[in-house]
């Protein structure tokens, strides 16, 4: 008999709750897409952005009906403006800033 030892990535164990094979892999719009990435946040996922996101010379946009709240620091070179029955709520604690 063989023991395999292998540690799975929190990717992969997140990909094992939100990926099967009819949908496939479920995508996030709440997570920072990163550095020179553009993020494209579902509006309708009510989305709460509570860590740093630095999206470099990304952009910012939107989609769907609903808000997304910044609380926290969000670098980012371009941000589309929300659209009619879209709202961006600023908490406190966001600042906004550009590459």
């Amino acid at each position: 008999m063989f023991v395999y030892n292998y540690s799975l990535s929190s990717t992969q164990i997140s990909d094992l709750f939100t990926c099967n094979d009819i949908t496939g892999c479920v995508s996030d719009s709440c997570s920072c897409a990163g550095i020179d990435t553009d993020w494209e946040v579902d509006m309708g996922d009510y989305c709460v952005l509570s860590v740093d996101c630095d999206l470099g010379t990304g952009s910012l946009n939107y989609t769907g009906v609903g808000n997304f709240t910044v609380n926290a620091v969000l670098n980012v070179s371009n941000m589309s403006n929300p659209i009619t029955e879209q709202v961006v709520y600023l908490t406190a604690n966001a600042v906004i800033g550009g590459s």
